[in-house]
């Protein structure tokens, strides 16, 4: 079954509502998991000369890159967006603000978006781009308008089953 046919109109249920846990736990088991990416040299952004630039070894990198040695560990910035930004202020979200059921993994959704269509800039291992954007440039664009007009709609249905 689909969250939809579990939750249809009723998001209270104990399946809906645990969108505190997913909207933490997500973001923490990804800001753990990318460090894999650094094991296989793998999702790294443009050749950098800073000094915590990843060190890509020559079969892994980019033709167009091949003479550059180090690049942005964009699988790094990922970790410490979710860890350092992220979480916390879903954590600070939840306790300031009124959400309806399922609007923090929304805010989650959004905030997660932001951050990837920003690491998708810089990320050299896309061969597609449309209007100069990356395939998951796109979908971050997609998922953070999406997350933000759910979030809408749920907030209006939320304030008139209240009334």
């Amino acid at each position: 079954k689909t969250a939809y046919e579990m939750c249809g109109r009723d998001w209270s249920s104990d399946v809906c509502s645990s969108d505190l846990a997913a909207a933490v736990g997500i973001p923490a088991a990804q800001a753990i998991g990318r460090w894999g990416n650094y094991f296989n040299q793998e999702l790294f952004g443009t050749p950098s000369t800073l000094p915590w630039a990843v060190e890509i070894a020559p079969g892994r990198r980019p033709a167009e890159f091949a003479e550059f040695e180090t690049f942005h560990p964009t699988f790094l910035y990922e970790s410490l967006w979710n860890a350092l930004f992220v979480i916390p202020a879903l954590l600070w979200i939840e306790r300031r603000f009124k959400l309806p059921t399922g609007g923090l993994f929304m805010v989650y959704a959004a905030l997660y978006g932001v951050g990837r269509f920003a690491l998708e800039l810089i990320r050299t291992d896309t061969s597609f781009r449309l209007l100069g954007l990356s395939r998951n440039g796109w979908v971050s664009l997609a998922v953070v308008i999406g997350a933000l007009v759910l979030l809408a709609i749920r907030r209006r249905v939320a304030a008139d089953d209240a009334a």
